[in-house]
């Protein structure tokens, strides 16, 4: 008697995402699907997505100045004393890790997580202190109000 063993293996394969943090809470106000041409970067899979579901944005592939409508240029600075302000715009992550790059610099793969969130940096007495703050941290009056 033979005995024929079957394994079965089950393959199931994790499409990434690419989600936005808006302002004021920390929950993602969009997240999607990442779909990847051949050669994707964060800049092209990001602008994509946006087109794609109609999402205003203002920006190019060195970056994101607005997503959502969100505050551009002196409407994006709030200053908090003659010396001391928090600049806003958007910082990107993918897996968890800030690359730190323009984000047509940085390569991405189909199971990547990109997650764009809108943050600060913090200026005071003629130093950055910090960059990239997620703003609903602070939920600032500013913009959450």
């Amino acid at each position: 008697m033979k005995l024929i063993v079957l394994f079965f293996l089950s393959l199931s394969t994790y499409a990434g995402s690419i989600s936005f943090i808006g302002p004021c809470d920390k929950n993602p106000i969009a997240q999607y699907p990442l779909t990847l041409k051949t050669t994707s970067n964060v800049s092209s899979v990001t602008i994509e997505t946006l087109e794609k579901n109609n999402i205003p944005y203002i920006g190019s592939k060195l970056g994101l100045n607005s997503i959502f409508d969100s505050p551009v240029d002196k409407e994006a600075i709030e200053f908090l004393g003659p010396n001391e302000l928090l600049a806003y715009g958007w910082c990107y992550s993918v897996n968890d890790f800030e690359p730190n790059t323009y984000p047509h610099e940085f390569s991405v793969s189909a199971n990547d997580d990109i997650l764009w969130w809108y943050g600060y940096a913090h200026y005071k007495n003629g130093q950055w202190l910090t960059q990239c703050t997620p703003s609903y941290e602070r939920k600032s009056d500013f913009l959450c109000n």
